[in-house]
């Protein structure tokens, strides 16, 4: 008797530590889930498009340099920015992404694209495993996705995350800055020139007002 109970228990917890690594392959697959064509996952555009978004935001620091005295709003669409990073910037000072894809909704920012395992753990604890894991995986890259609306206040511009997954796995929006730390919360908060006064995002552009100097 006192061996079938000790069986049992024996049954229980080896299938606990089964369920258990079923469901870590299962979250390390879904998170280790990368595109195959990443560049088609960014909205189209045209060189047009792109050199309009460059000449927009150039016309945003010219406003901030006291070099141009318009201050209609700066209207940037998604499509004109996205073809600014893909012809001009390839990371953000903090996380380097390749490629960094934005997307505008109503009220939020989408920002998605692919950074290695070693540039997405650079936070407390987790900057400890870097020393540990093996340079090969810390060179794999991974697909994050994050969702988040703008807040400016006091010449700067934050996203208040609300969705962050890695991969294909959902994981709590918090993680995201205890992960990439204070070098890569430049991607959520930076400065923004003197002059905008506020930003408003709408489906599938972004409104740049500007105030007086």
């Amino acid at each position: 008797m006192k061996f079938g109970c000790f069986g049992c228990l024996s049954l229980l917890v080896l299938g606990f530590i089964l369920c258990v690594l079923v469901g870590a392959g299962i979250i390390g697959w879904n998170i280790l889930y990368y595109p195959q064509n990443p560049e088609q996952v960014r909205p189209t555009y045209s060189s047009e498009e792109a050199l309009r978004g460059q000449q927009k935001l150039a016309e945003i620091l010219l406003r901030d340099a006291g070099l141009s005295f318009r201050r209609d709003p700066v209207v940037i669409s998604q499509r004109e920015l996205n073809g600014f990073l893909a012809r001009h910037l390839q990371e953000s000072r903090g996380m380097p992404f390749s490629p960094l894809i934005l997307r505008f909704r109503r009220g939020e920012v989408a920002v998605e694209g692919g950074v290695t395992v070693g540039s997405l753990l650079q936070g407390f604890p987790w900057h400890y495993l870097v020393g540990l894991l093996p340079r090969g995986f810390l060179g794999k890259k991974v697909w994050i996705s994050l969702e988040g609306t703008v807040r400016v206040t006091a010449g700067r511009l934050d996203i208040d995350v609300t969705d962050f997954v890695v991969g294909k796995q959902t994981l709590p929006p918090r993680l995201l800055r205890s992960a990439i730390g204070p070098q890569g919360n430049d991607l959520l908060s930076f400065r923004l020139p003197r002059t905008v006064d506020r930003v408003e995002v709408e489906e599938g552009r972004a409104i740049v007002i500007s105030r007086s100097r």
